[in-house]
Parts: structure tokens; C-alpha cells; sequence
């Protein structure tokens, strides 16, 4: 470790050298070596020694100590116990005076300082005396005046005294008043490594180049100091040797330093630690006038205490130069006292009007939250830290001040700070203050606006509706009756969109009333003013009474809204609001962007989920069943199923579709396996459970259990008043397990419901309504019926459902006798199916004359039939009639939003079923023929 201390060193000892070739010649010397703390005073003092004595100079050597430790004259015996010829048992004395004791007043074998000396410059002889000694701010009074008694009389004598101190100076003033005024005195002072020689010594400890930005954060990291710079030998984080050393850029601090830290800190005086850590525990508000009042000293001692430490290189203008130097000072200060330190620090902030996020990290240090004044400070800090996406410490500070108010009216209110942002970091977190909240809404201690945003987080956990009931009316209102009974649990705006059922449109019935204007149970009206606007859109598009305007009014709400803590609900509603619209590639455009917002800020586990949520649903929906699944576990994985709480369905009805529909039925029934809670299914998402489920019992042949699960499913859509006609289409599937169960009237009265509800033409509803239609019409108007469905639905982009109708087409046309094209259909059906990951067992239909069996997806030998008759079907008609007016196929595509093969072959059906070759022959009289 010498090589530490001797960098940059080599005109000091050069200066040392000269002075003792000086001394040779009885030209004595006093030589001063002051400098900060390790930076290589006693390393050069020792060099020295051995060099002198080398050279055959007396070299006598010693070290002040701590007061207390010797008694007085102690220094001088330890340097001069090796002298020989001084007689042995002889005590030294101090000088009395400038002329030392007299010698009637030395007290009996005593040596006077006179006598002292001579001895050892006789025991010297010819040789050089050096007389060296290191912390010379330690010594004894006593000791220093003998050591003054030498300095003045060694100008014509073979006697170098070296002196060396830690800077600033605190030797006794004594010793160091009369050495300054000698004229042969001369001055020593050490400082820290410049940056070239911090650079050097960097590159001999690791024993390779190191680059210039990672030698300058070595300097920025120790300024300099040897003792810092030891401890670049410290083990290297994990992964860090892995990283070439031209590579790297900044030097890690580790346990090595932080040793040195307290060390060097330590080395700077014994009340300079306890100085340190006031300056630690202010942080940047520190000043030496806060500091002495913090800890209840004198000003001029914290002022000497900052310039040692600035002088060592620990603190540059007052602040410490390392994160990892104050790491080490908090870290080295004794338990016990830590706390009240640092709430005496709080207030002394506060009351110098320091910033509330400076102010509440002491309070948190303290664990104190102890008085109005606390608290704001807390909340205040709190606020600024969820406005940088720092829900950790938000939670932190917000859980003090819920601590502090046990047994107070305040603490619901606290509660429910700390919930909104416990929700942020995972909604899970947010279960162990449910019952306090219900409490306090059942008790009234909450206003409607506060009620509210308590009954979002009761609803997302499936909490009772009586419990969110009780913001709408006082407490002691209550008229006994079970308001909206069939109403889900939640919010009109949600405990976030995704969570609650958006509940009645009608206005709130007075309170206590309890029923609406006709006189019927209303649903429960949480919260005094409009729903947002995000709420709003997603209302309109989950009652079906949702319009173009609508879904402009969703984009303009993403295209405006940062996302943040107070947009996140209404975000998630404009997506969802364009999700049930059918509008997939805008909604998945937006999902992609504000997933991709959510997961570049930290503490955001609950918003990640939300959107990874959306994003499976719209894979699903777009029949991209491996991404559905994909995104449904990464919301799962974001929230557990517990964290989801009653609204667990919201990822799991997805990632239970998908497997089912990828023909992994037995992941799916784990999914399913265990009973489900009532406040599960009375959630928003309990409806797309139980469809999930039906789909799955449908897929594994329990069609009977499959119906039950579609109309309950239907029964409480329609109950809530939320069945949109592209939400979920529980007619239509309860359809297909009717045609399965044999119940054909059912099924045809489940599939004109569904059709009827379906306003949009080009939607997917209508393709998969369409694709039931034609399993309960006659055989020889399905081949028309699943065309037109297949057209939709290649529309729509839902690939699955595609598949499905393209495999219903094949088996009908293959059913008509028309081989060929069945095969080709197939092998599309397949195709498709197999881009999706779809289970191509699945695609099969269940109708009338087929006997249960699946399309003719091989095209082996399909069935043979008769023509599909004259008449055109409407779709036929429309392309007949657009191609007689001489628009080209793809004019056609365009304007009736089907694809250009779907326009070809309607063309070929009309050409074969009209007796015509081509379109110019397509005269009016025989499109009239073809409506007979």
C-alpha cells in the first residue's frame, strides 16, 4: 500500500533529502509536513526515516497520541528511550520558561530539556540527528515545549526536526507559533492527487489502461485521496469483470470504500464524525449554522469539521462527492439515537422552509409522522412522487401518516391515499385496507367524493354493493331495501375501466329514495357529477347506443390525455369503449403505445397489467390466438389472479379462450378448476368468465353446460343493461349448443335475436351470427349465407372466426356437389386456421342432415347436390348489380367492403345460376330473372 501514499510525493522528498544534506553541514532545520487525512504524511515521514538512517543519520522517531492516553512528557520519552548514554531511569521534564527548568526546581533524577538534548546530539556524534515526529496535533503540552526548546537551538547544529500534522491545524499552538518564526523553518503541505496522478495510480492497482472517463469517475469518486483510491481493489460488482475495461465508464463503489469513507472521516478529528453525520442527516439543506444547532454545538467547531472533510476530499462545497461517502456516514452512526436525530432534523427543515420532499425523507428516517405539521409535509411529498412515477416512496410516506392516525376520524382518509397508491404498485396490496374502508363508508366518515373513489377499490376486490350503496346516500338514510340487487359491483367511472360494469345511465333518485322516476329500484349512483368522459364513451359502446361519433370521441380522448395517475381511467375506457365498437386496429395501435408508456415508467405493475389486459383481448378478437395468450399471462404476471380480485376475469376469460380455442383444453380446465366466488362473477368481467367457460364446454362436448354458462352469461349482460351487439355474442354461441343438443327452433330464434341486434353490416358479430344462420337454414342456401359470413369476417380481420366460416363453407359446398372449390375452401380453412394456432378439430359445425360431422376438410369426397337453384342471394344481387353498371371488381371490393376473391365468386355463382358467360351480359331483365 506505500505506492498509495508516494504518487506524486517526489518533490517532497526531494525537499526532505536537500535539508538533511543541509543538516551534514551544521546547517540545522525545521521541516513542517501538514496535508488533509491519508494523503501520505506518515508514509513520507517513514521513507524518510529509513532513507536518513541509510545515509548513516541518528534517526529518532515517534507519534503523538490521543490526550489521555500518556501522561505528560510521555512523547518525549518513547523518541528518546533509545538513546544511549542517557541515564536509564531518568525522567525527562519540561522547560520552565524560555531557558527550561532551573536547576534547583527539577524534581530528583529528572532531565531537563538542555540535558535532554545534549544527550542525544552527543549519542549522535558525527553523524545527523533527525529527529521525526508524526501527529504532532496529538502531543502534550509538555511535550511540545521541549520539542519548541530543540527547534530554537539547532540552526548551526547537525539536527533536522521534522514535524508532521493533520491538517487544519490543531497541533498546540505552542510548538507551532515558535517553529513559524524561525527563519530556517520551512513548509511541507500535501494535498490530494491531481487527476493525471489518480489516473496513474488507478492503472498500476487494476494493472491495466483504464480509459479517461473511468479514471475521471475514480477522481470525482475520491478527489484524490490515497485512502479512497485503496479501494479499487474492492471486488467488483456481480457481472462487471464480464465488461471489458475499455468499456467501462464509471468506477463502482464498493465495501472497500465505504470502509475507507469511515475511516478518513473518522481521521479528520473525534468530533468530526458526529459533524458528518449532521451533514448527512440535513442532506442539501446542510449549513454549518444548522448542523452546530442540530447537534447542539459551537459553529466554529462544524466550520473546522468542513474544512478537514473538504480538505480530505469527503465534502466539496460542503456536500459530500459520493453518494456512496454518505451511504457510509448514515451507515456508520449508532442506532439507537438515529431517529430522534433525525426528526429534530425534520423540523429544523421545516422550520427553514426547506422543500417538502427534503423535510418528509427525514420524517421517514424517523418513522415520525407526529403532528399536522408532519403529516401535510408527508402528503405533499407524496403527491410530487406520484407525479414522477415514484409509488414506492409515495406509499411509504402515506403509510407514516396512516400510522400516526390509529384511532383518529382522519385515518380513512389516509387509507385511501395510501390505497390509490399501493394500486399503482400492485392492486394486491390494496386488500388489507378493505375493511377499514368499507367501515368507514358504512359509517358514513367518508364525503361522496372520497366514498367513491373507496368503493373503486371494494369493487375491484368484489366487495358487496351495499358497501359502494352507502356513498350515494348518508349515513342513517337507509330505507332497508336491497337496492339494484342484479346491479353488478362497482362505479360508473371504475376502480380504473377495465374493473367496473358501468352501471345505470339514469339520473340518481333523491337519497333515500332509492328508486328512479317511474318508481323502480334504481342502480346505485356513486359519485355527485358526470361520469368522465372516457366513462362516458365506454358506456355508450357497452349499451350498443354508440355511434360514429362515439369512437371519434374515444380516439380524440387517447389522442389528448397523457398517460398519468388521473388520466388512467379514462384512457382505459376510450380503449375499451373502441374495443367493443369492433374497432381492433385502432384499439390495438393504442393498447401497443400506452403499454409501451406504462412499462418505461417504474412502479406501474397494476397499468401494465391493465393494458397487457386490453391488448390479449384484442388479439383474441382478432383471432391471434398465441399473442392472446401471450399478453393475458404477461397480465397475470404483472397482477397475480389475487391482485385482479373480483375482476380476475378480465385476463383469465382470455387466456381460458385461447388455450381452448388452440386445442390445449386441459390448460384451460386447470384455469377453470375451483369454485368460483359470487363477487367474481358479479364483476364486469364475471359475464366474459362464464362465456370463456361455455366456449370451453362447448369445445370438449358438454354443450348442455355450455348453454347454461351463455345464458347466464346473457342474464346478467342484458340484467345490467350492458349487452352490446359486439360485447360478447353469448345468442350466437348459445345457438351453436343448441343445434348441438338437436333444439333447432331455439337455435333459429337465438341467431335471429343476435342478427337483429346487429345494426353494423361489415361487423363481426353479423359474420359469426351469419355463420350460425347458415346451420340452421335449408343446405341449399348455406353455400350463399357462409359466403357472405366469410366476407364479413375477412372484413372484420378475426382471423379464428374466419377459419371456422371458412371450414362451414367448405362442408356446404361440398354438400351442394361442388368438389373443387369445397377442397380449395378446406385447404383455406386449414390454412387460416393453422396462421391463427387455431385447433383445426375445432373446426366443425353442428346442423341439421350432418350428423354431427365436421366440414369436408381433406375434400376427399364431398357430398353430392344439385345447383344452388337461380334465385341470387342479396349479396349475389348487390355485385350482380354494381358489375352491370360497370364497376371492376375491385370498385366492388371497395365500395361493399369485401374482399376481391369474395366479389369473384359471387360473380361465378351469378354467372352460373343466370346462363351468362360474363358481366356484359348481365342485362337488366335477367337480374330481374334472378329475384324470382
Amino acid at each position: 500500500m506505500i505506492e498509495l501514499y508516494l504518487e506524486e510525493r517526489d518533490d517532497e522528498r526531494g525537499r526532505l533529502r536537500f535539508l538533511l544534506d543541509g543538516c551534514r553541514n551544521s546547517r540545522g532545520s525545521v521541516a513542517w509536513v501538514s496535508g488533509p487525512p491519508a494523503t501520505g504524511k506518515s508514509t513520507l515521514l517513514d521513507v524518510f526515516a529509513e532513507d536518513a538512517a541509510a545515509s548513516g543519520a541518528m534517526v529518532l522517531r515517534a507519534s503523538g497520541l490521543p490526550a489521555g492516553e500518556e501522561p505528560a512528557m510521555g512523547m518525549v520519552r518513547r523518541l528518546l528511550c533509545g538513546v544511549p548514554g542517557l541515564a536509564r531511569g531518568a525522567e525527562p521534564v519540561a522547560p520552565r520558561g524560555r531557558d527550561g527548568h532551573r536547576r534547583e526546581d527539577r524534581p530528583a533524577g529528572a532531565l531537563g530539556a538542555r540535558e535532554l538534548w545534549a544527550g542525544a546530539l552527543t549519542a549522535a556524534g558525527e553523524r545527523p540527528l533527525v529527529v521525526a515526529v508524526d501527529d504532532v496535533q496529538l502531543i502534550d503540552e509538555e511535550s511540545a515545549q521541549a520539542l519548541a526548546f530543540l527547534a530554537r537551538r539547532i540552526r548551526s547544529a547537525r539536527v533536522l526536526l521534522v514535524l508532521a500534522e493533520t491538517a487544519p491545524r490543531r497541533a498546540p499552538s505552542s510548538l507551532h507559533d515558535q517553529c513559524l518564526r524561525l527563519p530556517y523553518h520551512r513548509r511541507l503541505r500535501l494535498l490530494p492527487l491531481s487527476r493525471a496522478g489518480t489516473r496513474r495510480l488507478a492503472e498500476r492497482r487494476l494493472g491495466v489502461p483504464v480509459p479517461a472517463a473511468f479514471a475521471a469517475s475514480c477522481y470525482e469518486a475520491t478527489g484524490g485521496n490515497p485512502l479512497l483510491l485503496g479501494a479499487l481493489g474492492d471486488p467488483r460488482a456481480p457481472g462487471e469483470a464480464a465488461v471489458p475495461m475499455e468499456r467501462r465508464e464509471v468506477w463502482e463503489a464498493g465495501s472497500a470504500y465505504r470502509e475507507a469513507v469511515v475511516s478518513l472521516v473518522r481521521r479528520c478529528g473525534p468530533g468530526t464524525p458526529d459533524i458528518a453525520r449532521g451533514i448527512a442527516v440535513l442532506g442539501p439543506s446542510a449549513t454549518p449554522a444548522l448542523v452546530a444547532e442540530l447537534l447542539e454545538i459551537d459553529g466554529a467547531e462544524v466550520r473546522q469539521a468542513v474544512g478537514a472533510l473538504e480538505a480530505a476530499g469527503a465534502l466539496v462545497s460542503g456536500r459530500f462527492r459520493h453518494p456512496a461517502v454518505l451511504a457510509a456516514v448514515r451507515d456508520d452512526a449508532p442506532a439507537a439515537g438515529l431517529p430522534r436525530l433525525h426528526a429534530r432534523a425534520a423540523r429544523l427543515l421545516h422550520r427553514a422552509e426547506a422543500p417538502a420532499r427534503v423535510v418528509a425523507e427525514r420524517l421517514a428516517d424517523a418513522g415520525d409522522a407526529d403532528g399536522p405539521w408532519a403529516r401535510s409535509v408527508l402528503r405533499e411529498a407524496a403527491r410530487q412522487l406520484l407525479t414522477e412515477d415514484r409509488a414506492d416512496l409515495a406509499a411509504e410516506y402515506l403509510g407514516l401518516i396512516a400510522d400516526a392516525l390509529r384511532g383518529d376520524a382522519l385515518r380513512a382518509e389516509a387509507l385511501l391515499e395510501l390505497a390509490d397508491a399501493e394500486w399503482r404498485i400492485s392492486p394486491a396490496l390494496t386488500r388489507r385496507h378493505l375493511p377499514e374502508l368499507a367501515d368507514a363508508l358504512r359509517t358514513g366518515r367518508l364525503g361522496a367524493g372520497l366514498g367513491t373513489r373507496a368503493a373503486r377499490h371494494l369493487s375491484w376486490h368484489g366487495r358487496p354493493v351495499e358497501t359502494a350503496e352507502r356513498v350515494r346516500r348518508p349515513a342513517g338514510t337507509d330505507t332497508g331495501e336491497a337496492h339494484a340487487a342484479a346491479r353488478p359491483a362497482g362505479v360508473p367511472d371504475g376502480r380504473l375501466a377495465l374493473a367496473p360494469p358501468p352501471l345505470s345511465r339514469r339520473r340518481p333518485p333523491p337519497a333515500g329514495n332509492g328508486r328512479d322516476r317511474a318508481g323502480r329500484p334504481g342502480a346505485p349512483f356513486l359519485g355527485g357529477g358526470p361520469p368522465q368522459p372516457g366513462t362516458e364513451v365506454l358506456l355508450k359502446a357497452l349499451t350498443g347506443t354508440a355511434g360514429e361519433e362515439t369512437a371519434a370521441h374515444a380516439e380524440h380522448i387517447l389522442e389528448t390525455l397523457a398517460l398519468d395517475g388521473r388520466t388512467l381511467e379514462p384512457l382505459c375506457s376510450a380503449l375499451l369503449a373502441l374495443v367493443c365498437q369492433e374497432r381492433y386496429d385502432s384499439a390495438a395501435r393504442w393498447s401497443a403505445r400506452l403499454l409501451r408508456q406504462a412499462a418505461a415508467r417504474p412502479h406501474t405493475s397494476g397499468w401494465q397489467a391493465l393494458f397487457a389486459a386490453v391488448s390479449a383481448e384484442i388479439s383474441l378478437r382478432r383471432g391471434a390466438l398465441a399473442d392472446a395468450e401471450a399478453q393475458a399471462r404477461t397480465a397475470v404476471d404483472r397482477i397475480t389472479l389475487e391482485g385482479w380480485g373480483g375482476h380476475a376475469g378480465a385476463p383469465l376469460s382470455t387466456l381460458i379462450t385461447a388455450l381452448t380455442a388452440m386445442g390445449r383444453p386441459a390448460e384451460a380446465a386447470e384455469l377453470l378448476r375451483g369454485p368460483v366466488p359470487d363477487a367474481f362473477l358479479s364483476s364486469l368481467f364475471g359475464p366474459s368468465y362464464l362465456y370463456a367457460r361455455g366456449r370451453h364446454h362447448a369445445a370438449t362436448g358438454g354443450f348442455r353446460a355450455a348453454l347454461g354458462d351463455f345464458l347466464a352469461c346473457g342474464a346478467r349482460l342484458t340484467a345490467w343493461g350492458v349487452d352490446a351487439p359486439g360485447h360478447l355474442l353469448w345468442r350466437a354461441e348459445a345457438a351453436g349448443a343448441c343445434l348441438a343438443l338437436g333444439d333447432l327452433a331455439r337455435a333459429r330464434a337465438l341467431v335471429d335475436e343476435q342478427l337483429a341486434r346487429n345494426r353494423l353490416g361489415m361487423s363481426r358479430a353479423r359474420g359469426v351470427s351469419l355463420r350460425l344462420l347458415a346451420s340452421v337454414s335449408d343446405v341449399r342456401l348455406r353455400p350463399a349465407i357462409l359466403d357472405e359470413a366469410v366476407g364479413v369476417l375477412t372484413h372484420c380481420g378475426d382471423r379464428y372466426e374466419l377459419a371456422r366460416a371458412l371450414a362451414d363453407l367448405a362442408a356446404a359446398q361440398g354438400a351442394a356437389g361442388l368438389r373443387e372449390r369445397a377442397r380449395a375452401t378446406a385447404r383455406l380453412a386449414v390454412s387460416t386456421a393453422r396462421e391463427c394456432r387455431a385447433d383445426t378439430r375445432l373446426l366443425r359445425t353442428v346442423a341439421p342432415g350432418d350428423g354431427g360431422a365436421g366440414p369436408a376438410l381433406a375434400a376427399g369426397s364431398p357430398k353430392s347436390g344439385g345447383e344452388d337453384g337461380t334465385v341470387l342471394s342479396e349479396a349475389e344481387r348487390r355485385v350482380a348489380s354494381l358489375a352491370a353498371n360497370g364497376h371492376t371488381n375491385r370498385e366492388i371490393s371497395t365500395r361493399l367492403v369485401i374482399t376481391v376473391s369474395t366479389v369473384e365468386q359471387h360473380l361465378t355463382r351469378v354467372y352460373r345460376k343466370l346462363g351468362v358467360t360474363g358481366r356484359s351480359q348481365l342485362t337488366p331483365s335477367r337480374l330481374r330473372a334472378g329475384r324470382e
